[in-house]
């Protein structure tokens, strides 16, 4: 069984945004198997 998978990235979030509050925005466009955060480095 073959399985659709799409990362992406999202900038320019708030100081102090969690990943769980990131992943309530982004539910209603489908299922969110994980959220990771990169805070530095760019």
């Amino acid at each position: 069984m073959a399985v659709n998978v799409t990362k992406f990235y999202v900038s320019n979030l708030p100081e102090g945004c969690t990943p769980w509050e990131l992943r309530s925005c982004v539910e209603g466009f489908g299922a969110v198997s994980g959220v990771g955060e990169k805070t530095s480095g760019y």
